[in-house]
This record gives structure tokens, C-alpha cells and sequence, in this order.
């Protein structure tokens, strides 16, 4: 009984729904409590900062298309080097997934950057310190919203693309 419970963990840990779908979110999860854990005891408990994760998940779901690309391109010259099939239809297929493996990385990247660029334009709102004079600045909430939505968008989409 005991074996068969550590034979199933090990394939769950060695399976692709752990690598593509649990780690990520693990990951986000982990970033959120470490924010927590490294807050001064002065401050509050949560703060709006905490759920600022959007950029996280992006480059979370930019890892996994890079490690899936890979993976991809990896069974691909397996496929190149010992399949006999049908050279012409396999040129086709091997330049499709090809610009797929590295187009998508890139328009992924992309779009991190116009994130990026959306929350510097538009995320912070202007604070006065009155004590000295100094304008600070806070992130707002169209700065946490937006790109969380637009996170969980590319993880949504990133496992669509791996699971189908």
C-alpha cells in the first residue's frame, strides 16, 4: 500500500499536468506569501502591493512556453532523425512548429513589455509627503488589476496551448 502511494506521488511530480499547470501556480502562491513574510512588523499585514503579481504570472507563463518550445523541438529531432516518413509533409510540420516554438516566446515577451509600459504610464498615482515636501508615488489599482487579468489571460492561454 505504502509503495503504491510513493509510486503514484513520483508519477504525479514526474507528470506534465505537475510541471505545466502545479508549479506555476505554486510558484505565484509562494510569491504572494514571501511578500507577506518579508513585510517590516510595523507594517500591515496585507497591503495592496501584496496582490501585485501580474508581472509574475506573465513570466511564469513565458517559462513554461520556453520549457514546453523545448521540449517540443527536442521530441522534433528525435522525429528528424529516425522517422522515415514522408520528407516534404514533415518540412511542413517541422517549420510550423518551428515559428510556433520561438514566434509565441516572443509575442509573450511582448506583451510583458506593453504590461510593463501600461503600469509606468498609467499605474501610480502621485502622494505628497507633507513632512518634507517630496512627491512619492503609489502603485494604483488599474497598476495591480490590469496586469493580474492580463497574467492569468497568458497562464489560461499558455495551458490551453500545452494541454491541447
Amino acid at each position: 500500500m505504502k509503495e503504491k502511494i510513493i509510486e503514484k506521488l513520483i508519477d504525479l511530480i514526474f507528470s506534465d499536468q505537475f510541471r505545466y499547470i502545479a508549479f506555476p501556480i505554486g510558484t505565484i502562491i509562494i510569491s504572494i506569501f514571501m511578500k507577506l513574510n518579508s513585510r517590516k512588523d510595523r507594517d500591515k499585514f496585507i497591503k495592496k502591493e501584496d496582490f501585485f503579481i501580474g508581472l509574475n504570472i506573465i513570466i511564469t507563463s513565458i517559462v513554461l512556453l520556453f520549457t514546453y518550445s523545448l521540449d517540443i523541438l527536442k521530441k522534433l529531432k528525435y522525429y528528424i532523425i529516425y522517422s522515415e516518413y514522408n520528407k516534404i509533409n514533415s518540412e511542413k510540420i517541422i517549420n510550423i512548429i518551428i515559428i510556433i516554438s520561438i514566434l509565441l516566446p516572443i509575442l509573450y515577451i511582448g506583451g510583458l513589455f506593453i504590461v510593463s509600459f501600461f503600469i509606468r504610464k498609467k499605474g501610480w498615482n502621485k502622494i505628497n509627503n507633507d513632512l518634507n515636501n517630496d512627491i512619492n508615488y503609489e502603485i494604483n489599482n488599474y497598476g495591480i488589476i490590469i496586469p493580474n487579468i492580463i497574467g492569468f489571460l497568458y497562464l489560461l492561454l499558455t495551458f490551453i496551448l500545452i494541454v491541447y
